[in-house]
């Protein structure tokens, strides 16, 4: 279970509840942030790892754990500078293994003022941080930044697609979806793998990715 503070300068924390172990809640001593999401690796079962979004008010990091390891002691911080996730979500592809210390993942993040953004994340072994790489969905369509409130992933890591909804931006409607594909995300640069913007009827709050 992860938590947030609303106070300024008030932080949450992870806590697990293990039936087997205790019958109190465990906590993981994640340090001094806010947990925007939570979430368990596609291979939890076998590699045990938790991957978690937090924010102190003024960075936003993804964190890892892994099995009786404390965050990030086997995987490196990966710290977006200067921004402060209000939410985000994150999203596996299909060959995500947390053994691999060059793992991708993707990460989606709101900021609830318009500076979020898709971010491809390489997992780099600790002490070495891990990389958090800007997509810029927006920069075909001259905009900066942009909150995300959804994100999907498939197929592989190098040729993989992603889906992603955007909230309310600039010119754009709320009922924004973007989607790219086929490309080698390993070669990425800004603004060189060409988002394209589909507009459906829908609100971006109702959207769900199964």
């Amino acid at each position: 279970m992860g938590t947030k503070d609303s106070d300024s300068a008030q932080f949450g924390g992870v806590y697990i509840f293990d039936e087997k172990k205790s019958a109190a809640w465990l906590n993981t001593d994640i340090g001094n942030y806010d947990v925007i999401t939570l979430t368990f690796s596609p291979n939890y079962a076998s590699d045990y790892q938790l991957m978690a979004v937090v924010t102190n008010e003024v960075d936003t990091l993804i964190r890892t754990k892994v099995d009786i390891t404390g965050w990030s002691e086997v995987l490196g911080n990966a710290t977006i500078v200067g921004l402060a996730a209000r939410g985000a979500v994150l999203a596996f592809p299909d060959d995500y293994n947390a053994a691999n210390s060059e793992g991708t993942l993707f990460a989606a993040i709101n900021t609830g003022s318009g500076m979020g953004d898709v971010y491809q994340i390489k997992l780099a072994r600790a002490p070495l941080p891990s990389m958090a790489i800007d997509l810029d969905i927006g920069y075909d369509y001259q905009v900066r930044s942009i909150d995300i409130s959804g994100l999907a992933v498939s197929g592989n890591t190098e040729t993989c697609t992603l889906l992603a909804v955007p909230l309310p931006a600039l010119k754009y409607t709320p009922a924004l979806i973007a989607a790219r594909s086929g490309y080698k995300i390993l070669k990425n640069q800004p603004g060189n793998l060409r988002w394209r913007f589909f507009y459906h009827r829908i609100s971006p709050a109702s959207v769900k990715f199964m």
